[in-house]
This record gives C-alpha cells, sequence and structure tokens, in this order.
C-alpha cells in the first residue's frame, strides 16, 4: 500500500508469511540504524517461529542478530557514515 517515505531513517518489515526486509534512507544511514533495525528484523523472525526473547533464549538471540548484522553489513558497508 501507500507510504509516506519523506520522515523516515529505515524501516524493518515481514509479511508475517516468513519473508522480511529491511529499508533504509541513504541520508540516514549509519552504523546505528543499521544496527537498531537488525534487531527489529531479529525479532520479527523469533517471533514468527514463536520464539520468546527471554532469559533462556539470549544467546539464540544474540547469534541470529550478529549473522543477520554480517548479512547486512557486508552488503551495505560502502554506505555507511
Amino acid at each position: 500500500g501507500k507510504y509516506d517515505a519523506t520522515d523516515w531513517a529505515a524501516v524493518a518489515c515481514s509479511s508475517g508469511e516468513g519473508t522480511f526486509g529491511l529499508f533504509f534512507h541513504a541520508k540516514h544511514f549509519n552504523a546505528e540504524v543499521l544496527a537498531h533495525e537488525v534487531f527489529h528484523c531479529t525479532h520479527r523472525i523469533a517471533d514468527w517461529v514463536n520464539l520468546k526473547f527471554d532469559i533462556d533464549n539470549h544467546e539464540t538471540f544474540a547469534l541470529l542478530h550478529g549473522y543477520l548484522f554480517r548479512l547486512v553489513f557486508d552488503l551495505t558497508r560502502r554506505h555507511l557514515k
């Protein structure tokens, strides 16, 4: 649907059916924004597989976040400020 893309830095989204996306506005793209959105994506994936963010799953979340961060970082590093 329509989305007003004039006042945002980045967004993490999902289809609800296992497709996840990250979108970044070049003007505001930096390491903090990247880490922030990858964290949201980590949670969306965990929610999709019914994994709760609790003491029993902290390591699983950290490993998934690290993996996703490396994937996105490798694709976007030349654009980081």
